[in-house]
């Protein structure tokens, strides 16, 4: 299924919250990529973080992890694992706010 509007691209602007947890959460699961491909040359990893924007700040608050197709020439997340990462995220009554390599 085709998304309706594109996605927003650009950079963080304004204020935003994370936490430590939020931080090592993408550490660990960056690191597990970056392992995974040791045998080959190494690994790109991706993940998303989800939250909330509001008016004068953004929360970010979970890390999401796709199912992905990576090597070390670089990593593939299909729109049918991006779409259970989104339903994931809005069940939390979150969106996806960033893409992390």
């Amino acid at each position: 299924m085709r998304r309706s509007r594109p996605l927003p691209r650009g950079s963080l602007r304004g204020r935003y919250r994370t936490s430590p947890k939020l931080l090592d959460d993408t550490r660990s699961a960056l690191q597990a990529f970056a392992e995974a491909g040791h045998v080959d040359g190494g690994h790109e990893g991706i993940c998303f973080w989800a939250g909330q924007e509001g008016r004068m700040i953004t929360y970010l608050q979970v890390v999401l992890v796709p199912t992905a197709r990576h090597s070390r020439f670089g990593v593939f997340v299909s729109d049918a694992a991006f779409g259970e990462v989104a339903r994931c995220a809005r069940a939390k009554g979150l969106g996806i706010l960033a893409q992390v390599h």
